[in-house]
């Protein structure tokens, strides 16, 4: 994704630090050891053993009521 297509200037300045870490990462010759992980491969570690269970927010307030 290139930054010019971010309107958002918070996006933009996130964007531009995660090329700054790729950056440092491959001058110190480290690059081959970090894995970019997909929402697939996130997913794909969910297991029974650590999943956790729902979390009671409490009634719906305000307009989060459909």
């Amino acid at each position: 994704m290139d930054p010019q297509d971010v309107s958002n200037s918070n996006l933009k300045e996130l964007y531009a630090e995660f090329e700054d870490d790729d950056r440092k990462l491959a001058e110190a010759g480290m690059a081959d050891y970090v894995q970019r992980l997909t929402l697939e491969d996130l997913l794909d570690g969910i297991t029974e053993e650590n999943i956790h269970p729902e979390i009671s927010l409490g009634p719906p307030v305000g307009k989060e009521v459909l």
